[in-house]
């Protein structure tokens, strides 16, 4: 039986790509989890066979990546604990039905509004952010939660960051000692104090790339604009060299 599971997770993990199975790791043991933005629907099966979760509700606001998710269920036979809905983010689902919500691959200001137009502030999400980091970090502070995981991916030559984030853990959480003006709403903070072996490559490539920034304002054509935004990239640049 145990090496039976062990080919069945390797099974599972090499259909995901690092980003998915990063969130499939960092997501925690759940009655109901919804999948926002399931696309093929390898990661809610994924949750299933790994016991992450019961139930899940794979959801996607396009009829095609749905239909090839539903096909994808089917052919896996899971179609009695992975339900398929056609929606825009959480509004598909109903208050008290689901524990956590997953979203990968989509900008920090759409997943605030997901977040927001849901029925409920669910206990945790489980995000992957593409932009808006920052704002996306300090709203979710506003309203309480508290980002208790961080995980560095690196993938098709790209930088990606996951998070746990859980409800009215932010008191306790990193970020309540960060000042709202540090890179770190940015960048993040939280994997470095982890340990993240990926932490001080992601850190050399921030650097790496404020600094070609502020050599391009300083050879470029003055102006208030600019000069604003070299003092902001060179304090950028020298909290990531302390961070380092």
């Amino acid at each position: 039986i145990q090496l039976q599971e062990v080919f069945l997770y390797e099974e599972e993990v090499m259909k995901l790509t690092k980003r998915l199975e990063t969130a499939l790791a960092i997501t925690p043991m759940s009655r109901t989890i919804a999948d926002v933005g399931t696309d093929h629907g390898y990661l809610a099966v994924a949750l299933v066979e790994m016991e992450k979760a019961h139930r899940v509700i794979a959801i996607d606001v396009n009829e095609g990546p749905l239909q090839s998710a539903q096909a994808y269920v089917e052919e896996q036979n899971m179609t009695m604990r992975v339900e398929c809905r056609l929606g825009n983010g959480l509004t598909v689902t109903e208050k008290g039905e689901i524990d956590g919500a997953i979203m990968c691959g989509m900008g920090g200001f759409l997943m605030k509004n997901i977040i927001e137009s849901g029925p409920e502030l669910l206990p945790y999400y489980v995000l992957q952010p593409q932009n808006g980091r920052r704002e996306l970090r300090q709203w979710l502070a506003k309203a309480g939660y508290g980002i208790t995981d961080e995980r560095l991916v690196y993938e098709g030559r790209h930088f990606y960051d996951v998070w746990l984030v859980e409800k009215n853990q932010f008191a306790s959480s990193y970020y309540a000692d960060v000042p709202l003006a540090s890179v770190q709403w940015e960048v993040g903070g939280l994997a470095g104090a982890l340990g993240d072996p990926l932490w001080k490559a992601y850190v050399s490539y921030l650097i790496t790339r404020r600094q070609r920034v502020l050599r391009a304002l300083k050879s470029g054509a003055e102006s208030a604009e600019s000069a604003q935004k070299m003092v902001v990239v060179a304090g950028e640049l020298e909290e990531l060299e302390e961070m380092l």
